[in-house]
């Protein structure tokens, strides 16, 4: 059943959702695909727009690369406004599988033309309802591969940059925590020998 007041969680909400729920490992034979949000698989800055999320994996020793797209929409009017443009198709030279992502009850199935695939999100978490129809992906070549490279550096530089500043800001707190204990410590014994009474016995004399 479509609901067109479904109350959605915002665009950039569900796309994190959803880099997280692609990124979960689902077999410990298996290692989950690279995940990617904004990319643009051609042209220049987005110019040729940026797909919400997409997944690289590959196989077979390496020699089978495998991307899958996903455009995320969060409103009807937004799907509905998308399907008659035709936006999405631009799209699919560049990936291998293109699904819509959206939530249960924005659309039915059948209004999702082929070869795009289908997932929702319900309360129970995503859900594949419909497997897209593969694609050729003629349009991939090095200069895609070299983006999604480049694009991972960048993310794993970003990071390693932010767990720098974190451990520099652990090493401080320390520091700090350290210096306290001891002017405390020093402070307590300081008190303890002012208050300790004279244990000193008078001798008297013969």
């Amino acid at each position: 059943m479509v609901n067109d007041d479904i109350d959605a969680q915002p665009h950039t909400d569900f796309q994190n959702s959803l880099r997280t729920w692609l990124s979960t490992p689902r077999s410990p034979k298996l290692a989950p695909p690279i995940v990617f949000t904004e990319i643009a698989l051609a042209g220049s800055f987005g110019s040729e727009g940026r797909l919400d999320v997409v997944t690289f994996s590959s196989k077979r020793e390496y020699t089978e690369l495998k991307l899958r797209g996903f455009e995320v929409k969060v409103s009807r009017s937004d799907l509905l406004g998308d399907l008659r443009a035709q936006k999405w198709q631009k799209y699919l030279p560049y990936v291998h599988e293109f699904y819509f992502a959206f939530p249960d009850g924005l659309a039915t199935v059948d209004e999702i033309p082929y070869p795009a695939g289908v997932l929702i999100k319900t309360a129970g978490g995503f859900k594949f309802v419909r497997k897209a129809q593969p694609l050729a992906a003629e349009g991939v070549d090095s200069s895609v591969v070299s983006r999604l490279l480049w694009r991972a550096h960048r993310e794993s530089a970003a990071l390693a940059e932010r767990l720098r500043v974190a451990e520099r800001r652990v090493h401080a707190v320390q520091a700090e925590v350290d210096d306290r204990i001891r002017r405390v410590e020093a402070r307590y014994e300081q008190l303890t020998r002012a208050a300790a009474p004279d244990t000193v016995s008078d001798v008297g004399e013969e």
